[in-house]
């Protein structure tokens, strides 16, 4: 068994190091390949389950405005922000937000969540909002 399966940090340190020197034929490409991958599937996630989070409380904000808090505004602010911040470091990942299925799944998702944290089975299954009106700061804010 390699570096790589019995400590992936100093596989990772190893292999950075490999690369700083040139030393190429060195590397373990296979693993190399498997971790790239694997990282970019992982920033995928992230804008994805952060777009849950958001659709998910603007719903919420919408549907119980008796329940209104910070801790609801302080979520939308916070996944606005960290979305914002992920599109900056990769801007390919707002590539996304050209995908209509993308924007449906992270819909039903959203809804899902909505739906189990307040009970509420008459959401809208279908997505009532752009991506750009789920994003924009001010949107909800003034309600």
């Amino acid at each position: 068994m390699n570096q790589y399966h019995q400590d992936l940090a100093a596989w990772a340190a190893h292999q950075a190091a490999l690369l700083k020197a040139g030393r190429m034929q060195d590397l373990d490409v296979e693993n190399l390949i498997e971790e790239m991958e694997a990282m970019s599937r992982k920033e995928h996630r992230e804008l994805f389950n952060r777009m849950i989070v958001l659709i998910a409380h603007l719903l919420k904000w919408q549907y119980q405005p008796t329940h209104r808090g910070m801790s609801w505004r302080q979520t939308i602010f916070n996944q606005r922000n960290e979305i914002s911040d992920l599109i900056e470091d990769s801007p390919s990942l707002a590539n996304h937000f050209d995908d209509a299925e993308w924007l449906n799944k992270a819909w039903r998702r959203g809804v899902q969540q909505a739906e189990t944290e307040t009970g509420i089975k008459t959401l809208p299954q279908q997505p009532v909002w752009t991506i750009a009106e789920i994003r924009e700061k001010d949107f909800f804010e003034q309600e």
